[in-house]
């Protein structure tokens, strides 16, 4: 039986997924940008800008900027042999044979096929409490100057260098 879609915001939902997940893809009919790595995190503004804390400024690393109604859809995506990945779309209907942005949990296996169980508990453990299936509101729009007086790395320098 499928679980009934739980309503959250983008944001939170990829907040959930940032303390321990795989690489995060956003897809355009264009091409593929994948951001990596242990250090991401979500900064809340006119867009959800996903950024490396260790960057002396948020825009002098790879990042991402993701429009907050853009995608009001996601949904758990399970395949054989194949790490799962939490995949957003524009609606229900995942009319793209690839979804827009995916964020895969960690990996489910080695480089040698080996199965690493703790990842699979982790998994399990993010689906038991948050669900599989969800309905996306828009998040409300930051001003750049809450961003700012928040305290959020790279946000004490507002604007261009210098």
């Amino acid at each position: 039986m499928a679980d009934r879609p739980r309503r959250t915001t983008l944001g939170s939902l990829i907040e959930s997924m940032l303390p321990r997940c795989g690489p995060i893809t956003l897809r355009n009919p264009f091409g593929v940008i994948e951001l990596r790595g242990t250090d991401l995190y979500l900064r809340r503004g006119r867009t959800l800008s996903l950024y490396h804390r260790e960057a002396q400024r948020g825009e002098a690393r790879s990042h991402a900027h993701l429009y907050v109604s853009g995608l009001s859809w996601a949904r758990v995506v399970e395949r054989d042999g194949i790490t799962p990945r939490l995949s957003f779309w524009p609606d229900a209907r995942e009319e793209e044979e690839k979804a827009p942005l995916t964020i895969a949990f960690p990996r489910f296996y080695d480089w040698s096929r080996v199965p690493i169980p703790d990842n699979r508990a982790h998994f399990a453990a993010w689906v038991s409490k948050h669900g599989r299936t969800f309905i996306l509101e828009p998040d409300p729009p930051v001003a750049r100057s809450r961003r700012a007086a928040a305290g959020f790395p790279g946000s004490d320098q507002v604007g261009g260098p210098g």
